[in-house]
């Protein structure tokens, strides 16, 4: 977070990954450094421009889905791959630090267009070389619509590849999507049509196209520093939930345990 309102002060344009802070106090200096520096502040979600990402939400937009029911995402890696590390706290707040668990919740605060109402998660503890660390965790929301998310995260499998699944249940469609064969089918056209999971950098071309469109044409990047804010808050929020091992509100702009 230094370095980046280093650069912000320095008048530069900020494309920042995920997470954007540790801690909500310098995700709110870095939001308000870029408002007086008057630069564009944009956090990075590779998933959010994915071929994947991107149909499943212009399918929920354009109404072909319906409005939003259930949203579920499974990611597993392995022990080897997996990003757990410490607790970081600030006073007050905890996050657990994993980039790809911040980064699903994004995808769930994306997808449904708002924060969620309630949130409850667990998470299982192993020990090893001397230090406690989670490697399951399931995080459900709860959002002002009535739709809810399921969002688990292992990094309990063998090593080698992961395994990604997200799915997307609306009230008149549904949207199924895994990394299994790299490809996708998309029904109810005339055609059937073939979407593939990867396309080499493409996710990181059109994130990094969409920070220069935002630049030029002096508007909001897609992803805004309010943005990776929010992903940030429910992080939190979830943490509070797992240590506490109760279900943690939205209570007016901030997660409080219910």
């Amino acid at each position: 977070a230094d370095i980046a309102r280093q650069a912000v002060e320095a008048g530069k344009h900020l494309l920042v990954e995920t997470p954007m802070a540790f801690s909500m106090v310098d995700a709110d200096a870095l939001i308000e450094t870029s408002r007086l520096s008057k630069v564009r502040l944009m956090v990075g979600n590779l998933d959010r421009f994915g071929p994947v990402g991107q149909t499943v939400k212009e399918e929920l937009e354009s109404g072909e889905l319906g409005a939003a029911g259930l949203l579920r995402i499974h990611r597993w890696e392995s022990s080897n791959i997996g990003s757990w590390g410490q607790v970081f706290s600030a006073p007050g707040e905890k996050i657990i630090d994993i980039v790809s668990l911040i980064r699903d919740l994004d995808i769930a605060y994306w997808m449904f267009g708002n924060k969620p109402l309630e949130i409850f998660a667990i998470g299982r503890r192993i020990s090893g070389s001397g230090t406690t660390r989670p490697d399951y965790v399931q995080i459900h929301l709860g959002f002002p619509c009535g739709g809810m998310a399921i969002i688990d995260y292992s990094t309990s499998l063998p090593q080698g590849p992961g395994y990604y699944f997200l799915s997307m249940i609306g009230s008149k469609g549904a949207a199924y999507a895994d990394d299994h064969n790299n490809v996708n089918l998309r029904y109810g056209s005339a055609d059937i049509q073939a979407l593939r999971s990867s396309y080499g950098n493409i996710e990181l071309l059109v994130q990094l196209q969409e920070f220069v469109d935002s630049i030029k044409t002096e508007r909001e990047p897609r992803i805004s520093g309010i943005d990776g804010r929010s992903g940030l808050q429910i992080a939190n929020a979830a943490a509070m939930s797992i240590e506490s091992g109760q279900s943690v509100r939205l209570v007016g702009e901030c997660y409080e345990i219910a």
